[in-house]
């Protein structure tokens, strides 16, 4: 199937309109956590402890989705999937706490990974511009 290039922008649009929705999402879930938990849990170090989270939880995403295949399973099975994912992470979290070299190397992976929202954002955000654009004007 072949598309015209403005319908590979609305495509690509949605994307990433979807893409910057989620990411708020899981941002402010992120800093609404900090909030809510003890100072030294989550708003100490808030930036490698962020990363571990959404790294443990993207992969865990990913591998759960690839284990799903083209069938739903139990609710159990997800239950098992998803505490086996927040204990990881809560693990990872603990022990970057404690061990410097492990902070510093998260850190300096998550700054490298900020460079990416200098095109990101702005995609974003252009991509929600068209999304409204096209649903307003369009639809």
């Amino acid at each position: 199937m072949r598309y015209a290039t403005v319908e590979l922008m609305g495509i690509f649009s949605y994307m990433m309109a979807f893409a910057t929705v989620e990411s708020l999402l899981l941002f402010v879930g992120l800093v609404l956590t900090s909030m809510l938990l003890p100072r030294r849990w989550l708003r100490e170090g808030f930036s490698y402890k962020g990363f571990l989270i959404v790294l443990v939880g993207s992969v865990s995403a990913i591998q759960y989705q690839t284990f799903l295949g083209k069938e739903l399973p139990e609710k159990n099975v997800f239950f098992l999937w998803a505490g086996m994912a927040i204990a990881i992470a809560v693990a990872l979290c603990v022990l970057s706490h404690f061990v410097h070299r492990l902070q510093d190397i998260l850190v300096s992976i998550a700054e490298r990974f900020t460079v990416f929202a200098f095109l990101y954002i702005p995609l974003g955000i252009l991509g929600l511009a068209v999304v409204a654009f096209r649903n307003i004007f369009k639809g």
